[in-house]
């Protein structure tokens, strides 16, 4: 055998055996598996449980059923808490009081009286011994005092004792310092109560 056709005979040999080889390792070598990548979004979590209700402490005062301290939820309007105090009594002026204006903590909802032409102290007594509510608690005296539903003389008596030898009464609810009167008798007692600038 020539050169030549060693040469030939050794390309198609190799030729060969590499398709053989090919051959064996597509079919014997198993593939690795292709994955596809999902990308999950994840679902946003929506709390069930309610937020906690405010509460505030408002004083409802003048022409209304049941003056008093009061607590409401909070961001009311005016006119949506009346009922709490009963509900404004049928001499109540509407028309000088914003209902739309919404409370807060502290708010003191003072609740105006009609003006009579006749009698511009109608809302007096006619023995003019119990004076027009709510009084000044720092010009307020004995006689005054004791006319508030739910305070007698020893009581008025006692809150008098205080402001002489205490001072002045900076807020209604300072009256909770004088001995005998609690929350209960606060609440009962404020929409008769204010304190002025004077």
């Amino acid at each position: 055998m020539d050169y030549q056709t060693k040469l030939l005979a050794g390309i198609v040999g190799t030729f060969c055996c590499f398709l053989l080889g090919y051959w064996a390792w597509d079919t014997f070598i198993p593939s690795t598996p292709s994955y596809t990548v999902i990308e999950t979004i994840p679902k946003k979590v929506i709390s069930t449980t309610p937020s906690p209700v405010k509460k505030v402490w408002i004083q409802i005062s003048g022409a209304v059923l049941n003056p008093g301290i009061y607590e409401v939820t909070a961001n009311q309007r005016v006119g949506t808490v009346l009922s709490v105090a009963g509900g404004v009594l049928p001499t109540a002026d509407l028309n000088r009081i914003n209902l739309v204006t919404r409370i807060k903590d502290g708010k003191w909802i003072r609740i105006p009286f009609q003006k009579s032409k006749k009698n511009p102290k109608s809302h007096r007594q006619l023995n003019n011994k119990t004076p027009a509510f709510p009084i000044d608690l720092n010009q307020a005296n004995l006689s005054d005092l004791k006319s508030i539903p739910g305070i007698g003389h020893v009581t008025a008596q006692r809150i008098i004792s205080y402001r002489q030898s205490k001072g002045r009464f900076r807020k209604v609810t300072d009256i909770l310092e004088v001995k005998g009167i609690g929350i209960k008798t606060l609440k009962r007692i404020s929409g008769y109560l204010l304190i002025t600038d004077s």
